[in-house]
């Protein structure tokens, strides 16, 4: 703790003998057992390559609760539950780490508001992050091999940028909208996606459910629908900026129910059924901004409004 010495053999002794405001510096090693974060606390592991959080057996490896300004860096953290817990918590960072092969969910926020960067998540069979009553915050990371969905915000607000995300597939017992890179249901705020790559999801590369989208600079490749968005969030309208949306067949953008602008977006596909679109929108009195878009290949409509 704070450099100094003797240390700890176990992670949790050394957190129980922090207070607020201490770093703790983690050896290179693997270190069993879950461990529960209730102080403001920075804990950096020497390497995620080298430095492996293992959770007890149908635990969280790492639950951080009722705190603020906890930092989590340069970890490896396995469980057979979730990978890490954050819950009631405000300004959480978690960095440099790898989370894979959890029993359900690589990271779990509820209510709190979490920053999430330059991380590795893959091999989950619900979802990579999921997120509810939160403020969230993606950015750099690398998410992949999923079962259910990449991302998953209920009644949250967040923004993703500089994040790949790829191979998302059904789960084995499904959902409505498995298969999704990006969910965003019920949000309580806007929900960002910027500068990211979106490929091979089964069903949406980004859905909105009752959210406001804002989704711009974004590659969204080989998924059935690239971007869809149905029904107001608080501010009741989309935004869908210079996006290159290629390979989605069934809807390259859909929005209903809201406002939209779509704008310099390129939208392809070389292998359409007949009933598929480029772009949709449409609602009752709406205001639509429809510009400067490329469509092209899709077996029914370029644009319908």
């Amino acid at each position: 703790i704070n450099g100094e010495v003797p240390g700890f053999a176990h992670l949790q002794d050394a957190i129980n003998a922090a207070v607020d405001g201490d770093v703790i510096s983690v050896c290179s090693g693997t270190y069993s057992g879950s461990v529960v974060i209730e102080n403001s606390l920075t804990i950096l592991g020497d390497a995620s390559a080298t430095t492996v959080l293992e959770g007890d057996v149908n635990e969280m490896a790492v639950t951080i609760r009722q705190t603020e300004d906890v930092k989590l860096q340069g970890f490896t953290v396995a469980s057979t539950r979730n990978g890490i817990a954050v819950e009631d918590a405000t300004g959480v960072v978690l960095e440099d780490l790898v989370v894979s092969d959890s029993g359900q969910t690589g990271i779990q926020v509820e209510r709190s508001e979490v920053r999430i960067a330059v991380s590795t998540l893959t091999v989950h069979p619900f979802a990579a992050i999921d997120a509810e009553e939160s403020i969230l915050e993606v950015d750099g990371c690398e998410i992949g091999d999923i079962q259910g969905y990449g991302i998953r915000l209920v009644e949250s607000e967040g923004s993703v940028t500089d994040t790949n995300i790829s191979d998302v597939t059904i789960a084995d017992d499904p959902g409505d909208d498995d298969g999704t890179c990006i969910l965003a249901q019920d949000a309580s705020g806007p929900v960002f996606v910027d500068r990211s790559t979106l490929s091979t999801c089964t069903r949406v590369g980004v859905y909105g459910l009752n959210a406001d989208l804002s989704v711009s600079d974004t590659a969204i490749s080989d998924c059935a629908n690239g971007i869809a968005g149905i029904g107001p969030g608080p501010v009741g309208a989309s935004t869908i900026l210079g996006n290159i949306v290629g390979e989605c067949p069934l809807f390259g953008v859909f929005l209903a129910a809201q406002d939209a602008t779509v704008q310099g977006n390129v939208l392809t596909v070389t292998d359409p059924g007949d009933n598929t679109y480029g772009i949709a929108v449409g609602q009752d009195d709406g205001v639509f901004d429809v510009t400067d878009n490329e469509v092209s290949g899709y077996g029914r409509t370029g644009i319908w409004i």
